[in-house]
């Protein structure tokens, strides 16, 4: 009898043991930190805005620092900065980028009839360490605007730029990335 009792009390031991380890197990917890933020900026300027205007880009870029950039041809990549952890700068919060034309000189009316174009591409992207998208936004504003013979070239620039576009990265509690454009 003392042997059923044993086996009994070993077999309650066992299942017991058994069915403590089928509980749901979920593995080890991940944790998504980011591994980089990605910045690029393009912007494209037409010949007749370039020969009519300075034509500048200020731009707080992905580690605080502000830049600016001066155009001398049609299409320039200003901005393409990857900011990581370890790059010993605090996390981009904002970006901001501001599009300048200031009148060339004593220019101050048009011959002829002409284009002012001016396009903004622009991108931002957080990425953790599997490669995958925490958060993105990106766009592309065009100013495209045909000015006639005898209107004032500063008047025109005046109305049209400058031109300012802000990309806002915030972080919510759960460790989810935004990105916003204004």
């Amino acid at each position: 009898m003392k042997a059923y009792k044993l086996l009994v009390i070993l077999a309650a031991a066992v299942a017991g043991l058994v069915f403590c380890g089928c509980g749901e197990d979920k593995g080890p917890e991940i944790i998504r930190e980011v591994s980089r933020m990605n910045h690029f900026l393009r912007i494209d300027i037409s010949n007749e805005l370039l020969s009519i205007a300075d034509v500048t880009c200020e731009c707080v870029n992905i580690y605080g620092e502000k830049v600016e950039y001066d155009f001398y041809g049609t299409t320039t990549v200003l901005d393409d900065n990857t900011w990581k952890p370890d790059s010993g700068t605090l996390e981009p919060k904002q970006v901001v980028m501001t599009l300048k034309a200031t009148p060339r000189g004593d220019s101050d009316t048009t011959s002829s009839t002409f284009r002012l174009e001016a396009t903004i591409m622009s991108e931002f992207t957080v990425y953790d360490q599997n490669n995958n998208v925490m958060g993105y936004n990106g766009f592309e504003k065009s100013m495209s605007k045909t000015v006639n013979a005898g209107v004032k070239i500063a008047t025109i620039l005046e109305d049209n730029f400058p031109v300012t576009y802000s990309f806002i990265i915030t972080k919510g509690d759960d460790g989810t990335y935004g990105v916003q454009v204004q």
